[in-house]
């Protein structure tokens, strides 16, 4: 099927049903965008000085407020060729924020876009400057929601809790992220309602990871260190060989200055190490960290281990320094410059809004589907506790006359799991008509999708080879499995 959009050449795209018709599509699309990515005005003009890549491309009248922001009227978006306008908020690279007025001028905040004619200074900026001076672009990955490797970004799933007091070293605690820490302080981990704005984040933020330092550590020994870990499983990482990524956040910080942001493979002998600044105490600010990868040498991972390890440095004692802006052949994860965020108790160190993606320029933040964000949580660690009350876990077979065995099932997850049971009174098993609490329980044949549960009770109520169910104990919900298979 051929069909045309405004100014565009024609572009073929392939009939559903056909083989590889996805990937046919998918490349169809992007090699109808190489058109689009030369930005061309509302009559169709090529703009001057946009490199061509698979970008929409928006453009419109701006007037410039400073070297990085401006405003514009109702503006002209391209999207594979169809022209179409909004007045909303426009998403950018390096999105800030941006907030519509009432007189329908958006204002647009960019961080690593300048004036074309390559103006440095304010001067001059309130100036009107026309659509061919000025060319907005937006990655077409940027529509396509789920192209970020970290799962939970937005901190909505905190399936162990939403309030950890005096977390251990190597806590998970919001899904996926894990708080890690070597020395005499001691932090408080919670979900927090105080979130970035729309207008500081440019998307919609429900929870924040607020860090909560209750106990200082202010003579850093050599060895001391505090970090949020983010791991990216292999098979999510792979994508990234031969490439380079970017990692925008919003951080919020009581202490400012400058902190690290590494990046270390699965062997831990290869890191890069970036610096970022928070300007501002206890306020909202947008980050963005870009590396470049470098296979050589060490041990990298590209199945089911970790591939790749992201840390927030909150502090580092000099065993962990190395060199910013490149790959440490170590396990270093900071640069001398790293503040001490755990030396006051009044400090706090909060996280929200967490992508990670190809390329070196920042794409606003999307979010994967409500189910498909659970579901990917869940290949990692997962909460089996139906939520009604006598809730059935499953049904089984007496195989002695006080044993009853469930299989329990779960989608596939990274690897076989560790298995946790609440205590076995928690249980009740129902056979023939006869309920019986749990006197003790067990997991035998742990695979990645199943395993069998055995919960005994006193005495021999039941005859082998009777079915019956596992549930909660009569009129509660306490009974709990959990299957952790985290990196």
């Amino acid at each position: 099927m051929t069909t045309t959009y405004g100014n565009t050449p024609q572009m073929t795209l392939p009939q559903k049903g056909e083989s590889n018709w996805g990937d046919n599509l998918l490349n169809a699309l992007k090699a109808q965008t190489d058109f689009n990515a030369q930005a061309h005005d509302s009559t169709g003009a090529l703009l001057s000085g946009v490199t061509a890549s698979p970008w929409q491309a928006v453009t419109g009248p701006v007037t410039w407020l400073s070297t990085t922001s401006f405003k514009v009227p109702e503006t002209t978006v391209f999207i594979t060729g169809r022209k179409v306008k909004v007045s909303q908020a426009i998403p950018v690279i390096g999105l800030v924020s941006s907030a519509t007025t009432a007189s329908g001028e958006t204002t647009v905040i960019l961080v690593g876009i300048s004036r074309e004619d390559g103006a440095t200074t304010s001067a001059g900026l309130t100036d009107p400057i026309s659509a061919v001076a000025v060319s907005l672009v937006t990655p077409l990955s940027a529509l396509i929601a789920g192209d970020s490797a970290i799962i939970n970004g937005a901190l909505k799933f905190w399936n162990r809790g939403t309030s950890f007091v005096s977390v251990a070293d190597g806590k998970y605690t919001a899904d996926r992220f894990a708080y890690r820490k070597s020395g005499t302080m001691v932090h408080d981990v919670t979900r927090s309602t105080d979130i970035p704005t729309l207008a500081e984040a440019g998307a919609i933020a429900e929870y924040s990871l607020l860090v909560d330092c209750t106990t200082a550590d202010v003579s850093m020994a050599v060895t001391d260190f505090s970090s949020i870990d983010y791991k990216i499983e292999g098979y999510d990482f792979a994508r990234f060989v031969g490439r380079s990524g970017v990692l925008p956040f919003l951080v919020k910080a009581t202490k400012t200055g400058t902190y690290c942001a590494a990046f270390q493979n699965s062997g831990a002998d290869r890191t890069f190490i970036s610096e970022y600044t928070v300007n501002t105490a206890d306020t909202w600010e947008l980050k963005f960290v870009q590396v470049p990868f470098d296979y050589t040498g060490g041990t990298w991972d590209f199945t089911n281990g970790t591939g790749l390890t992201i840390k927030w440095v909150l502090a580092a004692g000099t065993n962990h320094h190395g060199t910013a802006g490149q790959w440490n052949s170590s396990a270093a994860f900071a640069t001398a410059n790293q503040v001490n965020a755990c030396d006051n108790i009044a400090n706090n160190f909060q996280l929200a809004l967490v992508k990670f993606e190809m390329g070196n320029i920042a794409t606003p933040f999307t979010e994967r589907p409500y189910q498909i964000e659970k579901i990917l949580c869940e290949r990692y660690f997962n909460v089996i506790k139906p939520s009604a009350a006598n809730g059935v876990f499953g049904t089984g077979t007496m195989v002695n006359t006080n044993y009853l065995d469930v299989d329990i099932f779960y989608p596939e997850m990274r690897s076989a799991p560790t298995v946790t049971l609440s205590a076995a009174t928690t249980f009740d098993t129902e056979v023939g008509g006869g309920i019986n609490t749990g006197s003790s329980n067990s997991a035998a044949n742990i695979s990645k999708t199943c395993f069998r549960l055995r919960t005994g009770v006193a005495g021999t109520p039941y005859a082998v080879g009777q079915c019956g169910e596992l549930r909660h104990v009569a009129g509660t919900t306490n009974a709990s499995i959990q299957l952790e298979a985290e990196l």
